[in-house]
Order: C-alpha cells, then sequence, then structure tokens
C-alpha cells in the first residue's frame, strides 16, 4: 500500500520535459485482512490448497448473481512455484463435487483469452461461450440428477478423470450445443447440451440412446406450431407441456405450439431447448425513460400475415396526462406505425392494442416506481433480485453489489415499506435506498 501512490519526479538531465515515475513509501500487505476479504461467506467457504503444510492455491465461489441454478468460481489462483502439479485440477474437481452436493446444475466462470489456465478449465468440462468475454460454462454437474447417471459415474470426480477431451461445439438445426464424451471402464456415455438453457439435447449411455431436433432456430409467431423429433432406443414416457406422450423406439415426431423457453421431461432426464417467439403485435415506447413533460413515441408492429385493427387505447393513473394523436389504427401484414404521444404529470399508463398490454412509467423529480424486487427512478434502477444498480442516463454503467452479515449472505426479496428485507439465521435486515436527485 502505498501513502500518495506514484509521483513523477523530472529527471536533472534530458531533451525537454522527461519524467520518470517513482514509487515510494509502501508497506507491508496485512495478511489477516486478506485472509478475511478472501475466506468467502455462509455455506460458501474458499477451498484452499496445501502443500508442506503451507497454502499454496485457493478457489473463491457463490451462487451466480444472476443465472439460476449455477455456481459461479470468482478466482482460483495458485501460486507460480507449484503450478503444474494439478492442484488446480484438483480444487476444480471438489468445486464440481459441491455444485454437486448443493444441487447445482453447472459450473461457470470469467477468464481471459490469453491465460494458459483456459487449457485446463476446458480439459475438466468448461466451454466458452461465444460472444461473452471468455465466460466458460461446464454443464456437466447435471447428469448427476439422475439415478442412471450417479450409478455409472459413481463419484463426481469422474466427470473430469473420464472425460475423454475437451468439449465439442456442434449446431443442431442452428441450436448451439456442447458434446461431451466420457469413457468408464468399458462403456461410454456421451451428453450433448443446449448453450443457452443448458438442457440436454442428446444422450447416449451403454446401447441406449435418447436424441432431441428441436425445430430451426428462427423466428415463430407465439401460438404458431413447430415440429420436435425424439429418436429413442427404447419405450419411454414424456410429460411436455402438461400431456404424456408414449414414445415408441426410432422416430416420435410431435407438433408442439411455438414458446420461448421448452422444457420436456423424458423419463427422467430433463431436455429443453429457447426459441426465438414473437408476438402477433409489439408494443414498443421511445424513448425508454419518460421525463415529464415529454414527447414520446407509441411504435405499433404487426408480426402476422393478417390485417390487425382496432383502438388504440391508453389509461393513464391518477396524476399522470397522456394525449394521443391517432386512436384508429390499422396495420396491414407485417406493418408497422409510428404513433406521436404527450405526457404530463407522472405515473404509470397502460397501452392496449391488439390483445397485448404495454406498460410504461412517466417520471417527473423525485417520483419513484416500485415492485416487488425493483426501485426505479429517473436516475437509477436498483434491483434487489439481481443485486445491482444501473444508471439509467449512462449506457452500460451497472454496479453490482453483495451483502454479507457475519459469513452469510442476505437475499432482499421481501418488499416491505419503502425498502426490503433479508431474514438470516441472526437477524432481520431492513434495505432503504434513498434517491435524492441524480444521487
Amino acid at each position: 500500500q502505498a501513502e500518495d501512490g506514484i509521483r513523477d519526479q523530472p529527471r536533472s538531465r534530458g531533451l525537454g520535459d522527461v519524467y520518470k515515475r517513482q514509487l515510494y513509501n509502501v508497506y507491508r500487505i496485512d495478511r489477516e485482512e486478506v485472509w478475511a476479504s478472501l475466506g468467502g461467506y455462509d455455506d460458501y467457504r474458499t477451498l484452499v490448497a496445501e502443500y508442506d503444510g503451507r497454502v499454496v492455491a485457493l478457489l473463491e465461489y457463490y451462487p451466480h448473481w444472476e443465472e439460476k441454478n449455477n455456481l459461479y468460481i470468482e478466482f482460483i489462483l495458485t501460486h507460480r512455484d507449484y503450478r503444474g502439479l494439478g492442484i488446480g485440477t484438483m480444487l476444480i474437481k471438489h468445486c464440481l463435487k459441491l455444485a454437486i452436493d448443493k444441487k447445482f446444475d453447472m459450473l461457470s466462470l470469467h477468464t481471459w483469452a490469453t491465460n494458459r489456465a483456459v487449457r485446463l478449465y476446458r480439459r475438466t468440462g468448461f466451454c466458452w461461450m461465444p460472444g461473452t468475454y471468455v465466460y466458460m460454462k461446464n454443464f456437466a454437474p447435471r447428469l448427476f440428477k439422475y439415478v442412471k447417471m450417479k450409478k455409472i459415474f459413481r463419484v463426481p470426480e469422474n466427470l473430469i478423470d473420464c472425460l475423454a477431451g475437451p468439449p465439442r461445439e456442434e449446431f443442431i438445426k442452428g441450436h448451439r450445443a456442447w458434446r461431451y464424451l466420457w469413457r468408464i471402464d468399458d462403456s461410454c456415455v456421451e451428453a450433448l447440451f443446449d448453450s443457452n438453457t443448458g438442457l440436454l439435447l442428446g444422450l447416449r449411455w451403454s446401447d441406449e440412446y435418447i436424441l432431441l431436433e428441436p425445430p430451426g432456430d428462427v423466428e415463430y409467431l407465439a401460438g404458431s406450431n413447430t415440429s420436435v423429433n425424439i429418436r429413442t432406443s427404447m419405450p419411454i414416457s414424456a410429460y411436455i407441456d402438461e400431456k404424456i406422450y408414449n414414445l415408441k423406439p426410432q422416430e416420435n415426431r410431435l407438433c408442439l405450439e411455438a414458446k420461448k423457453d421448452n422444457r420436456f421431461l423424458i423419463g427422467q432426464f430433463e431436455f429443453g431447448y429457447r426459441l426465438k417467439v414473437l408476438d402477433t403485435i409489439n408494443i414498443e415506447v421511445e424513448p425508454d425513460y419518460l421525463i415529464s413533460p415529454c414527447v414520446f413515441r407509441i411504435m405499433l408492429s404487426n408480426n402476422s400475415d393478417s390485417t390487425v385493427s382496432g383502438n388504440l387505447v391508453v389509461v393513464p393513473s391518477c396524476g399522470l396526462e397522456i394525449y394521443v394523436k391517432e386512436k384508429n389504427i390499422e396495420l396491414s401484414p407485417k406493418g408497422f406505425r409510428e404513433v406521436d404521444a404527450y405526457a404530463l404529470g407522472e405515473g404509470k399508463c397502460k397501452i392496449y392494442f391488439g390483445g397485448v398490454e404495454k406498460n410504461i412509467v412517466v417520471f417527473k423529480k423525485d417520483y419513484i416506481d416500485r415492485d416487488k424486487c425493483r426501485i426505479t427512478s429517473r436516475h437509477w434502477i436498483l434491483d434487489t433480485k439481481e443485486e445491482m444498480i444501473k444508471c439509467n442516463e449512462i449506457n452500460d454503467l451497472v454496479i453490482w453489489w453483495m451483502s454479507i452479515l457475519n459469513n452469510e449472505r442476505l437475499k432482499f426479496h421481501n418488499p416491505m415499506g419503502d425498502g426490503f428485507i433479508s431474514k438470516t439465521k441472526s437477524a432481520t435486515i431492513k434495505l432503504t435506498p434513498t434517491f435524492t436527485g441524480n444521487e
């Protein structure tokens, strides 16, 4: 720790104003403070590896702040003098076992592209999610939810020890998937995981198999029909959209209604995928945040192949007035229309057209909008579920936060008055945010 940081001092010789940088007043690291900050919390205590009685590596982990059933590795670090001894692999194996014991479906971590540890992560089953700053996921822990797989793998560590190679990226009807292959004793297990949902798209073991071929990865209209093909080596029951299907060996083609998230229970295994589904009518408002008094646009789009006509209905709350230029609207197939509107006052408003509802909020001065897990002002959004604070006036400015009391993580999910409540083993805590202008 430096008292004043880095100081620039001019040289006595040289051409022009040439500077050198000097670091001074450096004190030793407070080791107790470091360990206190790295110790983890509650049921997610930091893992350490010892070598000859000395701590040479550690791994910090906790539940992902946004994704469900995802155990996130904050960081993994091995002392440079002890690398190459398999210590990192050992820590990841133990973390994977903890993920399974705690009923998580996957492990995840962030790294950087030039980090040589990327090879370690891939060997232990992590997949680099395309389009991300090296965000990696390991989908294998999900398999230990199933009795048949637990009998084959026996112990969680075999998900790494028996992995035949890094997971391989594939595309099934345009859906990105990751293929894992394990060799256990004299048999093989092959699993194909959907990249978006982490659910299975295929599973082979011994002489048995279940393979799901989803609809193509294109846009679908809500309520339209899609075709799903399920191939299996055995007669088996499937529970899909609250219906039971008796699947026969070989091919089973099903006609299902298009929806965004699709989850099938086939035997004891969870299969699924995600589709791009559009509503028949889409209503958007521009700009996203309305500060009264203001002019804004209501944008209506028809995604269907039929003409849609009707009244544009606007229902503001008390204290808010909305004036709309047009009310009788006709949208041609695949048509689009912009309607000018004016807002005065503050409050919430519902917009109706073509059987679709859109909720908007108009802010003025210090008006605050509250719901179950979110508080929104004209400047800020505070979300207790995602544990983040976002600035409405600066793009991509997001502050992630975490609260810990006596090594127990706090979750503020219960609204109460002007704040939120979190109950722990030792206390009840109320979180009351204060918004004053842009502060």
